[in-house]
Parts: structure tokens; C-alpha cells; sequence
């Protein structure tokens, strides 16, 4: 069990590390304007939100992606990059601040789930041994 418990937090601190959630919460942010990022460009996020000493960002979209979410010009998409900058740090904190809430609830969701899985296995097999 102790195994298993330390592969959790090493996949839990892997996944919440603060370059990681920034560029999940970026991505979620940009995907609501139509921005769909690439393996690539979420790499070099994760990279500047590693390095992020003079906060800025660099975004370099091709003209096919700002074609897909609308625009005819990265002027016309700065605006809401703008927007979805101001808004990061709060929402960065947000999900931080609420996370041992919801790690609490998924752990209980699970310990429960399987508490009965394991009820129902010894019911059955109290059935097949009884005489």
C-alpha cells in the first residue's frame, strides 16, 4: 500500500506543479475563444511558466489556428489575450485554494466505491462456502 501511496503523490505533485496547472488553466482559457493549442506550443508554455521572471508570454499562433477560432489578425485576438492573462493569477489561485477540497472528495468517492466493491465480493463468496 505504501508503494501505492507514494506513486499517488508523485502523479499528484507532477500534475499540480504550478507550470503544469498554469498551462492546463491557460488552454482551457483559450480553447473557450477557439484556440486549440499544439503538443508543441503547450511545451513552450510549460517552459516559460518555468522560467516566468519578467512576467510575459510569448504567443505564437499559425495563421491556420487563428482562422480556425475566428480571427482574421493576431490584432484582433490581443484583446482577449489581454483578458485571459488578467484573469490567470486569480484563477490559478482559485483552483489552488479548492484542490484539498476536491482531492478530499475524490479520495472519499473512491474509498467508498471500493469498500462496497469489496462488501459485495465477501457476500458472494459467503454465499459459495455456506452449507
Amino acid at each position: 500500500m505504501l508503494g501505492l501511496q507514494e506513486l499517488f503523490d508523485e502523479q499528484i505533485k507532477e500534475l499540480f506543479r504550478p507550470n503544469k496547472l498554469g498551462v492546463r488553466i491557460l488552454e482551457n482559457e483559450l480553447e473557450k475563444i477557439g484556440f486549440f493549442i499544439t503538443k508543441k506550443q503547450r511545451t513552450v508554455f510549460e517552459s516559460q511558466f518555468s522560467n516566468i521572471e519578467n512576467d510575459t508570454l510569448t504567443f505564437e499562433f499559425s495563421d491556420d489556428q487563428l482562422n480556425k477560432a475566428g480571427f482574421s489578425s493576431e490584432e484582433e485576438l490581443k484583446p482577449k489575450l489581454e483578458k485571459i492573462i488578467k484573469g490567470l493569477s486569480s484563477k490559478v489561485d482559485k483552483f489552488a485554494n479548492g484542490i484539498d477540497e476536491t482531492m478530499q472528495n475524490l479520495v472519499e468517492s473512491i474509498t467508498d466505491a471500493m469498500a462496497q466493491s469489496v462488501l459485495c465480493t465477501l457476500e458472494q463468496r459467503m454465499q459459495q462456502f455456506s452449507i
